[in-house]
């Protein structure tokens, strides 16, 4: 219901603020990286910090803070079942993870990331 000018003086705003970051996401066996591991973290440090250690490894293609279960949830996109091993066992070792739950994507449909409520 908002104008286009409207809509796009509050994306601005949300930009602006760090609320929201504009993205690509690439299917990874287009770059020759077949396997997507999606995993949960649980921090017992600050949240942000930890988000920020995990968001600069190259393996992770999406991060995302909640709360639920999880603080942190994410993807990674590798090209074998060992280097899902490494990286998970590497986000462990970061300081201030508390705990690493992981799971395979065996194939990918379609993400979406809006909430299924508003709609």
């Amino acid at each position: 219901g908002l104008s286009a000018g409207a809509a796009r003086a509050r994306t601005l705003r949300l930009l602006d603020g760090g609320v929201a970051k504009v993205l690509a996401l690439v299917r990874p066996e287009l770059l020759g990286l077949g396997i997507l591991c999606g995993f949960a973290v649980r921090v017992e440090a600050e949240r942000d910090e930890v988000a920020a250690r995990l968001a600069d490894r190259d393996q992770v293609s999406f991060l995302s803070s909640c709360m639920g279960r999880a603080d942190l949830v994410g993807t990674i996109t590798v090209e074998s079942l060992a280097a899902i091993r490494t990286a998970v066992e590497d986000m462990r070792a970061v300081k201030g993870v508390r705990a690493v739950e992981s799971w395979v994507h065996l194939e990918l449909i379609k993400e979406r990331y809006e909430d299924p409520a508003a709609e």
